[in-house]
């Protein structure tokens, strides 16, 4: 499973060689919430942003971090 069916409901069918059949919905959620390891640092008025440390973030997915400025 992936990012293209999270939060969908998938129906799928199993057959089997003698002829029985069945079938079921499964629900595709993330109830999981990443975590976000933060640093005390400290920088000054003037220091350049993008030069500070970022948080280190961890998903059990495949989901990128992104900065949020």
């Amino acid at each position: 499973m992936g990012l293209a069916q999270l939060d969908k409901t998938l129906t799928y069918t199993i057959t089997h060689p003698n002829g029985f059949i069945c079938w079921n919905t499964v629900s595709i959620k993330d109830k999981i919430a990443p975590t976000i390891i933060c640093r005390d640092i400290a920088v000054n008025c003037l220091t350049n942003i993008s030069t500070v440390a970022l948080p280190v973030v961890d998903d059990n997915c495949s989901a990128k971090a992104v900065l949020v400025k």
